[in-house]
């Protein structure tokens, strides 16, 4: 297994452990400074809602990609292309599902 691979399979493990606290603030608190540090580690990893209509909401579910495009890196995008990281992703693994 490559460092790449490696890396993404111990963040998809740290979010889904995250996301199983039952408290909800602390949950939150856990999630924001995971994503600092993700992104500090690899700028190319994005977590975000896949069926969420207006990109504001949970629904749907959450999903940790890897992104390959030179020009994109995670912490850059303030909204979510699909296509984007549709054609760009290079890992994908669903966290968590909101019914």
């Amino acid at each position: 297994m490559s460092e790449v691979d490696e890396r993404f399979d111990r963040w998809t493990e740290r979010l889904r452990t995250l996301l199983a606290n039952t408290d909800e603030d602390a949950r939150q608190a856990a999630m924001d400074e995971a994503m600092d540090e993700m992104w500090i580690e690899d700028k190319n990893l994005i977590a975000y809602w896949e069926n969420c209509i207006d990109g504001c909401c949970p629904t749907g579910e959450l999903v940790l990609v890897r992104l390959v495009h030179p020009q994109v890196s995670a912490p850059a995008m303030v909204r979510v292309f699909p296509e984007l990281i549709r054609s760009s992703r290079t890992h994908r693994a669903v966290i968590f599902e909101e019914n």
